[in-house]
């Protein structure tokens, strides 16, 4: 980039071009005037050419030079190198800046993953690991009887914290499985572009290989998507599915865009994209997030809540950046309206009536496939696993009674 701007007003021009062309000598730093040993042939006054000079830029440096007879190009010459010298020290300047800023950003973002952890409210000690080909899956196993799978929502906030007030209810007629999908939680968090794909393959084979039976699968929000597509993939991989405040089912046709694939590429950047992960997922906008759309009722919305979600997004060095970037990239989109049109399993959708577009969504839902059946939850926000669980069993009782009638 300029430095400084230097510009050659030739004599045979005239002394009153600066009163001609106004704006490049008020903008310049350095003027040189050329070709003077010519002045005698031409009615060109030099100190009147100074004063024009001077009046429209008083600091401007004024050199009068002659190539021919080497008159001011020594002081010209002492300039440049003043002025390349000048540009040197400015880029060092920047680029020390640059990694001062990049060194003090990366301090800060090693600080929020170490303050965020400090509670340690998601232990490792009860639970296990699939060693899945992807990434080490933490998981969890409790209870006896027929097999019950619980698929936390697909967030980087989110983990098999967001069923523990519900899994208890289940223990006693079932054996529960809690996951923390792979980026999510106490799973590894790879840095990889996350696909709907790769959580049909996660889901798929930990259920052939640790579950070894059909379960019946509960799912958050958009993890309906995967679940429903491995079932579409591996016929009565799965007892039946209930869906948990799912999004409309058309909202998994979207493709990646130049837009979406530049939010993920600026997320993946390693100091930056960090800094900016931590922003989004700061502690005032996870509270803000269940005030406004995890719980109907703020008040239940407990601190070691909110530090759980908080710890779940930063652990493993707030790598699930990555699954944010997929998320917002757009990459974990894929239409799943045939498969819930070849449903050949109990398919269950239960839909927050808190949610302005509930009506629409059950519509949508069961209008797919005979074996959809649907049902509202009242007084409820997106986690009534979390806000009402007592709610919500009676809800899924209701569901299966009437499967049985």
């Amino acid at each position: 980039g300029a430095v400084k701007n230097a510009m050659i007003l030739s004599v045979p021009e005239g002394h009153d071009k600066p009163l001609k062309y106004p704006l490049m000598f008020s903008i310049c730093d350095v003027v040189l005037i050329n070709k003077i040993d010519v002045m005698p042939y031409f009615d060109f006054d030099l100190e009147q050419c100074k004063k024009n000079i001077l009046m429209r830029n008083p600091n401007a440096k004024i050199i009068p030079i002659c190539a021919k007879t080497g008159e001011g190009m020594e002081e010209w010459a002492d300039m440049e190198a003043f002025m390349n010298k000048s540009m040197k020290k400015n880029i060092r300047h920047f680029f020390l800046l640059t990694a001062f800023a990049a060194g003090t950003i990366h301090l800060v973002n090693r600080f929020i993953d170490f303050t965020a952890s400090m509670k340690n409210i998601l232990k490792t000690e009860n639970g296990n690991f699939f060693d899945w080909k992807n990434g080490k899956i933490y998981y969890t196993r409790r209870g006896s009887g027929t097999p019950v799978l619980l698929i936390h929502d697909l967030s980087p906030l989110s983990s098999s914290y967001e069923w523990c007030r519900y899994a208890k209810k289940l223990e006693k007629q079932h054996t529960v499985y809690t996951i923390d999908l792979l980026g999510c939680g106490r799973s590894e968090k790879p840095y990889l572009t996350y696909t709907n794909y790769l959580y049909v393959q996660l889901i798929t084979d930990f259920v052939k290989e640790v579950i070894k039976d059909a379960p019946t699968v509960i799912a958050t929000g958009s993890s309906i998507s995967f679940v429903t597509l491995a079932e579409n993939m591996n016929n009565h991989l799965f007892h039946k599915i209930i869906a948990i405040n799912p999004p409309m089912p058309e909202k998994f046709n979207r493709t990646p865009s130049n837009s979406s694939t530049l939010k993920k590429a600026l997320l993946e950047v390693p100091i930056l994209g960090t800094f900016i992960y931590n922003v989004k997922t700061h502690e005032k906008n996870i509270q803000k997030l269940f005030y406004t759309e995890y719980f109907n009722k703020p008040q239940l919305a407990s601190s070691k809540m909110l530090d759980a979600y908080y710890e779940a997004s930063h652990m493993n060095g707030s790598h699930g950046k990555y699954l944010m970037a997929s998320i917002e990239g757009q990459y974990m989109d894929n239409c799943i309206l045939h498969a819930l049109k070849k449903l050949s399993i109990p398919f269950y959708v239960v839909e927050s009536r808190s949610n302005p577009d509930s009506v629409q969504i059950v519509t949508s839902y069961a209008k797919q496939s005979s074996m959809i059946e649907t049902a509202y939850i009242s007084n409820v926000k997106h986690l009534p696993q979390l806000e009402a669980p007592d709610k919500l069993a009676e809800v899924i009782r209701m569901l299966f009674e009437r499967e049985e009638k």
